[in-house]
């Protein structure tokens, strides 16, 4: 069972190895929209292409990079 265990781990990293790394995509335009429930209470961001009040479906163009992000909602089960 041991050998097992030993040659599929070795087997999935391999696997992993050569499929999971890749070229990088060419650079394009970056756009978000934004959907929601009824529920969510606030959004903060700090991507700077979002503006202070965003609006329900409309893309909003941005740069690309990696940004923080948060939100608070409530719902029929909160007290």
């Amino acid at each position: 069972m041991k050998k097992f265990k030993l040659s599929f781990l070795i087997l999935a990293v391999g696997l992993f190895l050569i499929t999971g790394c890749g070229k990088d995509g060419l650079d394009g335009k970056a756009t978000l929209k934004f959907d929601w429930d009824w529920y969510v209470d606030t959004y903060w961001d700090s991507n700077p292409g979002v503006p202070t009040t965003i609006s329900k479906m409309v893309p909003y163009n941005t740069q690309p990079g990696t940004f923080t992000y948060e939100y608070d909602c409530s719902d029929a089960y909160d007290s």
